[in-house]
């Protein structure tokens, strides 16, 4: 019963902090004033920090309850991706020039879909 409830928060959250993220996307693509802009990312990341630390908590408990082993192939890879991801949308918002946006944006949405592959397709 734990573990259902635990991982229905993880799911749940993970909408919240791709919503934030995917808003977040939208006003850097169609803004024109780039002090607004910056100011709005950053709310938007305030938003969706604390249901980033409520993946890595929840992702850890489930791990946690249910034994799975670090060393797992889908666990390592989906931890090193979200590692990226949070890097990268780290670099994402500190950067200035909109090419380097592009480009760890990119990198953000390219780990984060191999991410969910490797949960998904967990063997």
């Amino acid at each position: 019963m734990i573990y259902e409830s635990i991982k229905i928060l993880h799911i749940i959250s993970a909408a919240f902090l791709l919503t934030g993220m995917a808003a977040s996307i939208y006003q850097w693509k169609y803004a024109q004033d780039g002090m607004v802009l910056s100011r709005k990312i950053v709310q938007y990341t305030l938003l969706i920090l604390p249901f980033f630390l409520l993946q890595l908590l929840s992702g850890f408990t489930m791990i946690s309850l249910k034994h799975y082993a670090l060393s797992e192939h889908w666990l390592m890879g989906s931890l090193i991706s979200f590692m990226i991801v949070s890097f990268s949308w780290i670099l994402f918002i500190c950067s200035s020039s909109r090419r380097k946006q592009i480009i760890f944006l990119s990198v953000c949405l390219f780990f984060l879909a191999s991410m969910i592959f490797l949960m998904a397709n967990k063997t």
